[in-house]
């Protein structure tokens, strides 16, 4: 990841905090609470300087699980 812009490093740590956030809120739910719940993209991500930047860290991270 190292060919990002400057703002990766910014949206690596929004992008985690959002998923911690995200698994506790599911781990406090019921079963059928869970699958109701929708993730939800923080404001700060909403930016237009991360939208390369998201873009192409998802394609290097979908490549790097395959």
């Amino acid at each position: 990841m190292r060919d990002l812009p400057h703002v990766a490093g910014r949206w690596w740590d929004a992008t985690v905090r959002q998923a911690h956030a995200f698994y506790l809120e599911w781990k406090g739910l019921c079963p059928l609470q869970r699958v109701q719940l929708c993730p939800r993209l923080p404001d700060e991500l909403l930016e237009s300087c991360f939208t390369r930047t998201e873009q192409r860290a998802v394609t290097l991270l979908l490549r790097a699980v395959r």
